[in-house]
């Protein structure tokens, strides 16, 4: 019998049922998934604003940094994790958030990558509902 292993996006996508949906409360699961994952995203392709949004939810739901959001500045800390705030840079310019800002801290151990920026009004009510933080 041949086993079949399943890695990274392509297990996301088999959960979510072998294809991207948007759910009933706005989102795309497999990218929102993709978001929130340990795995670089660098390989996908972000055809939609559905799946650019999903996917900075994701994100941003599990690299949030509270200390430095406040009601229109949010603000994401990923460590050691340069290649995804890559990925969030490009697609939170692509969707049009403003006052953006990147910052860079090299350490001896690891490498922190913080990213500031204003939400479009579609992207911040789905972050909004999808993190308690606000």
């Amino acid at each position: 019998m041949k086993q079949m292993i399943l890695t990274g996006f392509a297990l996301l996508l088999f959960a979510c049922g072998n294809k991207t949906t948007e759910s009933s409360i706005g989102i795309d699961k497999a990218y929102f998934l993709l978001g929130t994952s340990t795995d670089c995203a660098k390989q996908y392709l972000f055809e939609t604003d559905l799946q650019k949004i999903s996917f900075i939810t994701g994100v941003y739901s599990r690299y949030n940094n509270p200390e430095e959001t406040n009601d229109s500045l949010y603000s994401m800390k990923l460590a050691d994790s340069d290649s995804k705030a890559q990925i969030c840079i490009k697609l939170l310019k692509e969707l049009g958030c403003t006052n953006m800002e990147y910052i860079y801290y090299k350490g001896d151990n690891s490498d922190v990558s913080v990213i500031h920026f204003i939400p479009t009004t579609d992207l911040k009510k789905q972050i909004d509902l999808h993190t308690n933080e606000k």
